[in-house]
């Protein structure tokens, strides 16, 4: 059962990071003002929960690991991890993708200064942001269940969270949108307990949260994918839905499935590096003169997968590729090689509790 639930949270997320993908794409192919209404609607309908579903797959993870411990995790450990696993990669990405910004600022939609990097900390860089904000989040949601210790009071400040930062806008993206995707984070937290029976079975439950995924999406389709507000509905409501969906359909062995828990296997991967190449891809696209809207969308999709996926295939070989990624993993890799070679004392459980 285990691994059963762990293949299809893979699954899901390869199926989110697709969304993400094409999501890009469909910005991409855009053409000065004129839009095609399908792609318009689609964009919009696919902004409206893809990325609250990755906080709701992390708060559903944070969730499961809780659940197991006879004693919550530390506070410190856990906070030392998640810089580790979010922090790091976040610092490097950002600073890189400032730099790509700022030198090739003639080709880049949105121009950066050097006031954006100095403010790295506080207003995330282009999409960078979500491994930023997942760390704040993470930490903030680890704090409130050790002081309230009640997950459906903690569920109910995370509401409040979502409230206040409807009603007074900062600007300020690490507040605006850490108060908008607490609620995605700790609403996979508390469905972690018991998720086949208080949710997958519950057909009034899910019969509201589809009426209100629809009902919501239809008017997002009215006023747009910047609307933040019916966001929070459809992020939540269509997130569980999934995760409904995707735990009902369990393991399967098309293609199609495998892919998917293969995109979510190295969904970092895709997600850092895919508009890198999709950006370069446009760039080729117009200066070849190619305008077909599908077949620019297709190319994109292509690039935007394969590209990345290359470079994960060259990683496993090249340790460095794989440690700006995957910080965490290098350190013990390369902790417990070096010592064996300098017969150190220190001991591979001694060395967990460090990082």
């Amino acid at each position: 059962m285990e691994n059963k639930r762990v293949v299809w949270l893979d699954a899901l997320k390869g199926f989110a990071i697709f969304l993400v993908v094409l999501g890009h794409c469909i910005e991409r192919v855009k053409t000065g003002n004129s839009t095609n209404p399908i792609l318009e609607q689609t964009d919009i309908f696919i902004y409206g929960f893809h990325m609250m579903l990755f906080f709701m797959i992390s708060g559903y993870i944070y969730g499961l690991k809780e659940n197991k411990r006879n004693t919550p995790e530390p506070f410190w450990h856990f906070t030392k991890v998640k810089l580790i696993d979010y922090g790091i990669p976040y610092l490097i990405f950002a600073v890189l993708v400032w730099g790509g910004k700022f030198i090739f600022s003639a080709f880049v939609k949105f121009q950066v200064s050097i006031k954006d990097l100095l403010l790295v900390f506080v207003n995330p860089v282009a999409f960078t942001w979500f491994l930023y904000i997942l760390l704040w989040v993470s930490v903030i949601v680890k704090a409130l269940d050790l002081l309230v210790k009640d997950r459906k009071k903690v569920w109910f400040i995370t509401l409040i969270m979502v409230v206040v930062g409807m009603i007074f806008k900062t600007d300020i993206k690490l507040v605006d949108r850490v108060l908008l995707y607490t609620i995605a984070y700790y609403t996979g937290t508390l469905i972690s307990s018991d998720f086949e029976n208080k949710v997958c079975k519950n057909k009034l439950v899910l019969a509201v949260l589809a009426v209100l995924f629809i009902g919501f999406s239809i008017g997002r389709g009215f006023v747009g994918k910047q609307d933040t507000t019916l966001m929070a509905v459809t992020g939540v409501t269509g997130s569980v839905l999934f995760m409904v969906a995707f735990s009902k359909i369990g393991e399967l062995k098309n293609i199609v499935y495998k892919t998917l828990i293969f995109f979510g296997e190295i969904t970092i991967f895709i997600y850092i590096l895919h508009p890198v190449f999709l950006s370069a891809m446009k760039v080729a696209l117009a200066k070849v003169g190619i305008t077909n809207i599908p077949l620019r969308l297709v190319l994109l999709l292509i690039v935007g997968f394969v590209c990345p996926i290359i470079y994960y295939l060259v990683s496993k070989k090249i340790w460095i590729l794989d440690a700006v990624f995957r910080p965490r993993r290098y350190m013990k890799k390369r902790y417990i090689v070096f010592r064996e070679r300098k017969n150190l004392w220190l001991t591979v459980s001694e060395l967990k509790v460090w990082i």
